[in-house]
């Protein structure tokens, strides 16, 4: 009996070392895991193309990834601890702390904020802010947590085209797009104003519903074969208005083409020069 409550007492001893040995072998390979896991993490952060940062509900800066030293000038030393404001443009501050102030209150984040900051050489820099609330175990808000995106050549791009679209829009000179069968896409408001036509009537339509009839088929044809080919044309046509009014007009039909060099659509810029034509009439009749 004694012997065997003896080899009891091993088994249980070897069976205790050995579930101990297991539980550290078991707890050695999460922790590997994990720190394996948090090092793949840290190099997904440490190297993304985007602004990975958080901040306190004081709006100081606790935590950035090194990219910001390219997207702002900053490096990861000069930027933790800096005050989130002071890297936001003037002009934009007031609108961004009246969002973060109401985002504390509500305790909730944001998504897609357009944000313009201030970049260390004094140039701008537009980002996309994401971001969302940090709460302790109490469930009180200690900060955010967020992605920043550089959208400043996107910015600068959308800026360009309302500037072009703008000029279009108003120019003094009546515009017309129209796709590679010469179908009309777009007008401005100067067409409108010269040709009586909306941009609903014509959309669609094919230019010729100005035709007076005043050019001959041959003409049209060796229009068609110059710009087809790449070339801009220019001429002058007598048309008539949507309430079949003669009018004159001084055209340039330019080829748009793509990065491949293929022809997309063509853009005809008209002038009118009715009035000019008219003058001439007049000279010619006194001499």
């Amino acid at each position: 009996d004694a012997i065997e409550t003896a080899l009891q007492i091993v088994a249980i001893k070897a069976a205790q070392v050995l579930e101990k040995i297991l539980f550290e072998g078991i707890f050695k390979k999460q922790i590997n895991q994990l720190k394996e896991s948090e090092e793949k993490f840290r190099n997904i952060v440490e190297n993304t193309a985007e602004w990975i940062w958080e901040l306190n509900t004081r709006g100081k800066i606790t935590y950035s990834n090194p990219i910001i030293k390219k997207i702002l000038g900053y490096s990861h030393e000069e930027i933790v601890g800096k005050n989130n404001f002071a890297l936001i443009s003037k002009f934009d501050r007031k609108r961004v702390l009246e969002i973060f102030l109401d985002k504390i209150v509500k305790k909730e984040g944001w998504v897609n904020l357009e944000i313009s900051w201030t970049h260390k050489n004094g140039s701008h820099r537009f980002l996309e802010s994401n971001a969302v609330p940090i709460v302790d175990e109490e469930g009180i808000l200690i900060g955010f947590r967020g992605i920043n995106r550089d959208i400043t050549e996107r910015k600068i791009s959308e800026t360009e085209m309302k500037k072009l679209s703008t000029a279009v829009e108003q120019s003094a000179n009546a515009i017309i797009i129209t796709n590679i069968e010469g179908n009309i896409e777009y007008v401005n408001k100067k067409f409108t104003d010269v040709t009586g036509y909306s941009s609903d009537e014509v959309f669609g339509k094919n230019p010729r519903i100005l035709n007076a009839g005043m050019k001959s088929k041959e003409f049209y044809a060796q229009l068609w074969k110059t710009i087809a080919s790449g070339n801009i044309w220019k001429g002058e046509f007598q048309n008539k208005d949507k309430n079949g009014k003669l009018f004159w007009e001084q055209s340039t039909i330019t080829p748009l083409k793509n990065e491949n060099g293929q022809i997309i659509n063509y853009l005809a810029v008209k002038e009118n020069i009715t009035a000019l034509k008219e003058n001439q009439k007049q000279l010619l009749l006194q001499n």
